[in-house]
């Protein structure tokens, strides 16, 4: 957040995201990509639990549940000095592994399906059905975009074909990955 005239175009009072967050949650996603310099503030913020706006000499005392999430090792990245020791263990009270997309067969299918039929009807467009092998592309995939991938594969699939069976032609998986799996 900042205070008014801390910069040019500051005009009024805004509040930061923690503070918006007081006395309920705030979700910090992609927390291992956070450089260096962040991370030695949000620490700070994390101890205090006081945030001050830009531009303001008076902090501000914050009740926030932090929930952050990463696809990165921070343990890893924690021995490598990527991440802050201190900040890793403050943020690690309760730690939940949720495991990638192609570990969770038995939901590829469910979301597909469960994703087809949301964006049919969010879009106002007939429902489509996945066909036998447009379904086996779905589970043969590796998915490293995990769940993120999946759904805005769905999505594009919903907006831009008429056909109502999906197809695997119509998913395109094979031209978004390179020979060895890996993204280009």
């Amino acid at each position: 957040g900042y205070e008014r005239g801390a910069f040019t175009d500051a005009r009024q009072n805004k509040p930061g995201l923690f503070q918006l967050a007081d006395r309920g949650m705030i979700f910090l996603d992609e927390i291992g990509l956070l450089p260096q310099s962040l991370q030695a503030k949000l620490l700070k913020v994390v101890e205090d639990r006081r945030v001050r706006r830009l531009g303001g000499t008076q902090s501000q005392i914050v009740d926030t549940w932090i929930i952050a999430a990463t696809n990165e090792d921070l343990a890893a990245a924690t021995r490598a000095r990527r991440f802050r020791a201190d900040l890793y263990h403050r943020l690690a009270a309760l730690t939940l592994r949720m495991p990638p997309l192609r570990e969770r067969a038995a939901d590829i299918l469910l979301l597909a399906e469960r994703s087809l039929g949301r964006f049919s009807t969010q879009y106002g467009l007939p429902k489509k059905m996945l066909a036998a092998d447009a379904k086996a592309a779905i589970m043969s995939h590796p998915w490293p975009g995990n769940v993120r991938e999946l759904i805005n594969l769905i999505e594009r699939v919903v907006l831009l074909s008429d056909d109502r069976i999906v197809t695997a032609g119509l998913l395109e998986l094979s031209s978004c990955l390179q020979p060895n799996g890996s993204l280009p």
